[in-house]
């Protein structure tokens, strides 16, 4: 299955007291899913739990 970039979320973190990179990064990626609204799979007629999501974390 070829798989087609619908929409593009972004989404920021950071944990300044802690210095720790994994929990800057978890909260970018909340950020960026529950922040912002997405309703693409519904515009489908499919579940969310389908959605194939791959992100990637930069600094």
């Amino acid at each position: 299955m070829l798989l087609t970039p619908m929409l593009i979320e972004l989404g920021t973190g950071t944990a300044l007291r802690a210095g720790n990179y994994t929990i800057a990064a978890r909260r970018a990626l909340r950020d960026a899913l529950w922040h912002n609204s997405i309703n693409l799979a519904e515009f489908f007629n499919a579940n969310k739990e389908d959605m194939i999501i791959e992100f990637e974390i930069a600094c």
